[in-house]
């Protein structure tokens, strides 16, 4: 496959007008969509107590988990309660393994779906599980 694309391969265009090498508009969505992480999870936390930062951390985590981590180390929920902190982000990976699961079923092959299921279900798993032992 390597040889037939490389015969194939054309020369790249230069895109028209100047190129932001730095892409400053994504940076500025992704520090946007933290902020309104953070905002969340404040809420959250005012509104719902330790069952909306669970709830909060499994629905954040869905997508991202680095937009959980950060916002539950730098909230109050982190100073005031460091293992609630932990089991929402906890929770979030877990939300986070079920919709990879779901996605490599559905659009990967049998094969693939069934390796990365059995992967991400052990890890899921095993998150599940410390979380059961914890306190």
């Amino acid at each position: 496959m390597w040889k037939r694309t490389a015969a194939t391969a054309q020369e790249p265009q230069e895109p028209e007008g100047p190129v932001n090498p730095l892409q400053i508009g994504n940076a500025l969505r992704m520090a946007v969509l933290f902020q309104v992480a953070l905002f969340a999870i404040d809420g959250v936390t005012r509104l719902f107590g330790e069952a909306g930062v669970r709830t909060a951390g499994a629905v954040l985590g869905l997508t991202d988990v680095d937009a959980l981590t950060i916002s539950m180390t730098t909230t109050s929920v982190a100073l005031n309660a460091p293992s609630l902190a932990a089991k929402a982000i906890a929770f979030g990976i877990i939300a986070n393994c079920v919709l990879k699961l779901g996605l490599a079923r559905v659009s990967g092959s049998r094969a693939f779906g069934r390796v990365v299921s059995a992967v991400l279900a052990a890890m899921a798993a095993a998150i599940g599980l410390s979380l059961s032992l914890s306190p």
